[in-house]
C-alpha cells in the first residue's frame, strides 16, 4: 500500500536518552521498516545523529524544543499537506488536528511535587488538551491505559497499549562486549533517572541497613531539570560505598546488568519500567516495587516489596543474595519473560492504527 503524507515528530532526538526517548527510537526504526515513504521530521539541534541518519530525518526551523513543536512544527505540517503526524515523546503541537499522540504515563498528575512547578503546570494544561483532539491515543502498559481513561477521560476503546521491549543495540552490545568497566565485583545495580519518584532514598536506606561486607551500592542515572529536587546526592557524597555513573554507554549499561549480583528498581510509579525489563533480558535477578504496572511486566520473574518500607527490601536482597538456587531460578524466569516483549510487534500495533485511521 501507497501511504500518503505521513509523518513522526522526532523531536526526541534533540533530548538526552531515556525510558520515553529510547521508545521513540526503537518504535521509529521498525515504523521505517512497516510504512513505506513515512516521513521522520525534527528541530536541528539533534543530538544523536546516527539514529537520525538512519531515520533520514529532515530537520528545519529556527528554534527547538516546545516552541519548535508547537509553532514551526504545525506549520510545516500544514504547508506539506501532511495527513497524520505520530508522536512518539509524550508532548504534540496542539493547533495540529491529526495527530496520533503517545502518554508514556500521567506521573505529571498523579503526583505534580515530583517535577519543576514549571514542567507540571505545562504537562498539566497541555497533555489533557491533546489527548481531547488526538485521532488515537497510544500507551506502553495497560495500568497506563486504565489511569488515561480515569484521570483524563479517554474512552479506552480510543486508547492502544504498544509495549516497551529491550533494545536490539544493548543486547547486540552486551553479548560482544568485554569487561572494560571498572566496576567492583559485588555490587547491588539500580537504573534510573534522579527524580523523586524513582525513590532512590529507600534503596540507599535499605542498602545502609543490611551492610554487606565488600558489596557497593551502584546507580545508574541522570539529573534533569524537571524533576523536583531532593537530597538524594548529598547521601551518596556521604557514603564512599555509593557509586553515582552518568552518562554510561549501551556497552557500559549492558556490563552492569550482566555482572551486578541483583538489581533493584523501586519506584513509586512508572508507566512501564524499562529497567526491569533491561536486567531480566539480560539475566539478571530483578526486585522490584509492588505496583500494579510491574506486575503486568515482570509477572513471577521479580521479587516485590512495599515501595514504603525500606526495610522490607533490605530482607528481600539479603533473602535473594543468600540463596543462588533461587537468584538462578530468577534470572532464568527474567530472561523467559523479557522475550515476550518485541518493539516489531508495538510498532505493528501503530501501522494498524495508521491505516485504519487513513480507510476511515
Amino acid at each position: 500500500m501507497l501511504f500518503p503524507e505521513i509523518y513522526v515528530n522526532a523531536r526526541f532526538l534533540t533530548q538526552p536518552i531515556t525510558g520515553v526517548q529510547r521508545f521513540a527510537i526503537e518504535i521509529s526504526k521498525q515504523l521505517k521498516k512497516i510504512i513505506p515513504g513515512i516521513n521522520f521530521i525534527a528541530p536541528k539541534a539533534i543530538i544523536h545523529q546516527l539514529i537520525a541518519e538512519e531515520l533520514e530525518v529532515i530537520t528545519f526551523g529556527s528554534y527547538s524544543g516546545h516552541v519548535w513543536e508547537q509553532i514551526e512544527l504545525p506549520l510545516f505540517l500544514k504547508k506539506c499537506g501532511a495527513v497524520l503526524l505520530l508522536n512518539l515523546a509524550n508532548t504534540a503541537p496542539l493547533f495540529f488536528d491529526k495527530n496520533i499522540i503517545t502518554i508514556h504515563d500521567l506521573a505529571f498528575k498523579v503526583n505534580p511535587q515530583w517535577f519543576s512547578k514549571p514542567f507540571s503546570i505545562y504537562y498539566n494544561w497541555l497533555i489533557p488538551k491533546i489527548s481531547r483532539k488526538a485521532l488515537h491515543i497510544f500507551t506502553v502498559s495497560e495500568a497506563s491505559k486504565k489511569e488515561i481513561n480515569k484521570l483524563i477521560g479517554i474512552p479506552a476503546h480510543h486508547i492502544t497499549v504498544a509495549y516497551n521491549a529491550v533494545s536490539n543495540n544493548l543486547e547486540i552490545k552486551a553479548n560482544q562486549s568485554t569487561n572494560r568497566l571498572n566496576i567492583p565485583e559485588k555490587y547491588i545495580l539500580s537504573v534510573a533517572s534522579v527524580d523523586p519518584r524513582k525513590n532512590l532514598l529507600c534503596l540507599i536506606d535499605a542498602y545502609v541497613k543490611l551492610a554487606l561486607p565488600g558489596f557497593k551500592l551502584c546507580l545508574v542515572g541522570r539529573k534533569y531539570k524537571v524533576f523536583a529536587e531532593s537530597n538524594l546526592f548529598a547521601l551518596i557524597k556521604a557514603n564512599s560505598n555509593i557509586i553515582f555513573l552518568e552518562d554510561t554507554s549501551d556497552t557500559e549499561l549492558a556490563l552492569l546488568y550482566q555482572h551486578a549480583q541483583v538489581f533493584v528498581y523501586p519506584s513509586f510509579y512508572e508507566g512501564f519500567g524499562i529497567p526491569n525489563l533491561e536486567a531480566m533480558a539480560l539475566q539478571c535477578a530483578v526486585i522490584t516495587s509492588d505496583i500494579p504496572v510491574f506486575r503486568e511486566v515482570c509477572g513471577e520473574a521479580a521479587l516485590y516489596f512495599n515501595p514504603d518500607d525500606s526495610s522490607q527490601l533490605a530482607e528481600k536482597i539479603a533473602t535473594l543474595l543468600s540463596n543462588p538456587e533461587n537468584k538462578n531460578r530468577m534470572k532464568q524466569k527474567g530472561k523467559i519473560q523479557a522475550e515476550k516483549f518485541n518493539w516489531f510487534n508495538s510498532a505493528q500495533k501503530y501501522e494498524q492504527i495508521v491505516l485504519k485511521l487513513l480507510i476511515n
